[in-house]
């Protein structure tokens, strides 16, 4: 019995409806190339343009339907007798016609883009950096070496609160504490992370150069609602959004950054 589903509802199928030989194919190379095990496997299907599936695929056929089904992501499965055969991102290909009758060709893709599909999803501060340190005046000098997985930077400058009093022999200074300082994230050392829990590994000359090892981000993810406002306060601190940032791409589909997006 043959079963596909789109986001765990199943479809309905043609009469008689065979699968493509090429879901049931298997590169032996796969096992010894690890180029090979980590690419993506595409397979197109039919299925008929039903009420049932017309609600699944959001009457994709109407051209005047307000949601576009691709917009999103879906998953797609294949079960043959109770055995999955084929699970990734489902999308549409086409609507054919044929002798009156629609029908979607649909696409399931599994392999190498299911990994970036699941940490699109995953919170920066759940991704495991193999760092930690008791933080003192040593710790956060260390952190200005090169290489440095965390780096602690002072955000706060000196400031003079207390009024100068003219017959003191020293005017008042204020001491930077452990509390001035915020932690800063390689995005070297954080990308890497990204591709070894999902055990891949990346070889790129950009992220061997001097200029990319040099980039970090504000790394207090945890208490970043709670700081930034302060922080900003006292110091004009910005390695934070206080907002969320979005933007749309051209018709050459360009987005273009401007000093008004980081803040």
């Amino acid at each position: 019995m043959i079963e596909i589903r789109i986001d765990s509802k199943s479809c309905d199928l043609h009469e008689g409806y065979t699968l493509p030989d090429d879901i049931l194919s298997f590169d032996g190379d796969s096992l010894a190339t690890p180029a090979k095990g980590g690419a993506e496997r595409r397979v197109r299907l039919s299925l008929p343009c039903s009420p049932h599936n017309e609600t699944i695929f959001r009457n994709a056929t109407d051209p005047c339907a307000g949601e576009e089904f691709n917009a999103e992501y879906h998953e797609g499965v294949v079960v043959v007798d109770g055995v999955v055969m084929l699970s990734g991102q489902a999308l549409i290909e086409a609507v054919e016609v044929e002798e009156r009758a629609a029908s979607y060709a649909i696409v399931i893709s599994d392999g190498a883009d299911s990994w970036a599909a699941h940490l699109k999803e995953k919170p920066l501060s759940e991704v495991a950096l193999d760092w930690g340190c008791t933080l003192g005046a040593g710790a956060i000098t260390e952190s200005w070496g090169e290489g440095a997985t965390v780096r602690w930077l002072p955000v706060r400058h000196d400031d003079y609160r207390e009024p100068y009093d003219s017959t003191s022999l020293f005017p008042p200074q204020r001491a930077m504490t452990v509390a001035d300082y915020h932690p800063f994230v390689s995005v070297e050392a954080l990308l890497r992370a990204i591709f070894e829990a999902e055990g891949y590994e990346v070889v790129s000359d950009f992220m061997q150069s001097d200029e990319f090892r040099r980039l970090y981000i504000s790394g207090a993810y945890p208490r970043a609602d709670r700081s930034l406002s302060r922080l900003m306060l006292s110091s004009g601190f910005l390695a934070g959004r206080q907002s969320s940032a979005t933007t749309t791409a051209n018709q050459l589909g360009r987005a273009w950054l401007t000093p008004l997006v980081l803040t």
